[in-house]
Formats: structure tokens, sequence, C-alpha cells
């Protein structure tokens, strides 16, 4: 009778372990499935879209505009708000939860928001791909990069000028949302 006992519970708490993990696994793939995206509207015109990077390394982004006018860098930031209303500071200033100085996304101190300068064609697009290693797709993650917007700036950023890196004017911006919400 013990024996059968302690069959049944070991059974039991394998089974509510496999459950436990499914779960977990059934998740993480429900994150890395998703993906935020933004259409830019302003002076550029185009698309901005986060996806998990592989093997888990960060977050990636794929930038595809068009129409900006000016060619050579642009600083491109995630911003506060989700709100692209007039001349785009109802975006709020770039997201910093962590209260860290302006900065390169590489350095150990920066925005979560910084995402670094871009450069424009003479025809005036930027087609890019980057890995952000400090971003997260998790929407329960400071870090998440969902229900923020996107700028892009009339300049590029000197990576030292706070709080804004001395980027310009706002060009464009996107409303990044979740397709999975």
């Amino acid at each position: 009778m013990k024996k059968m006992f302690l069959t049944l519970t070991c059974s039991l708490i394998l089974s509510v372990s496999c459950a436990a993990q499914q779960q977990n696994e059934q998740a993480k793939i429900k994150i890395e499935e998703s993906a935020v995206r933004g259409q830019i509207r302003g002076v550029p015109d185009g698309e901005v879209i986060f996806t998990q990077a592989p093997k888990g390394s960060g977050v990636q982004m794929i930038v595809n505009v068009s129409g900006i006018k000016k060619p050579g860098f642009h600083a491109i930031h995630i911003h506060e708000k989700p709100i692209c209303d007039g001349n785009f500071t109802s975006a709020g200033g770039h997201y910093n939860p962590d209260d860290k100085p302006h900065g390169h996304p590489e350095e150990s101190k920066h925005h979560i928001g910084d995402l670094g300068n871009f450069r424009s064609s003479a025809t005036g697009s930027i087609v890019e791909s980057r890995v952000y290693k400090h971003l997260s797709m998790n929407p329960n993650s400071q870090n998440y990069v969902g229900n923020r917007a996107l700028i892009i700036h009339s300049k590029a950023d000197d990576y030292s000028t706070q709080p804004t890196g001395g980027a310009g004017s706002r060009i464009g911006c996107a409303i990044l949302q979740n397709t999975a919400e």
C-alpha cells in the first residue's frame, strides 16, 4: 500500500512539474512569436518592427523608412508615451525608468530608449536591422518595447548632451503596439 501511495505521489508531482514546464514553454513561445510594430508618420514614412532576436540574444529592430529630406545620420529613440500628436512632443522624453544619463546603447549607462544613429541614404531612406540586448519582448519587463513611441530625429545623437543627445527636432513618430495584444 505504501509503495502504491509513493508511486502515485511521484506520478502526481511529475505530472504537475511537466504541466508547469509546458506552460512556461508556451508562454516563452508566445513572447518569441509576438512582434511590436509601428507605422512611422511625419516627414519620413515607413515601419519599424521589433521581434525576439535569434537564440534569445535580445530584441531585433528592423527600420524601413523613406522620405527623409536630409541625408546623413539621424537619432532614433524609444520615448515614454504611445502618442504621436502635433510635433510629436506628446511622446514625452526618452524612455528611462532607471533614471540613467543619456548615452550610447552599447555603453553601460544609457536610457533604455537610446537606440543610436541611423544613416539616411541620398534618396532619404533608412533600411537597417539591429539587435539590442537591453530591450525585451516580455510585456511584464521594465525594458519592454511595446506601448511606447519611436521617434526619428532631425540630427545625429552626440551621445553626451543631456538628456536628449542634441538630436534636434522630432521628424517621425510611430506608436509601438504588440501584434499579439
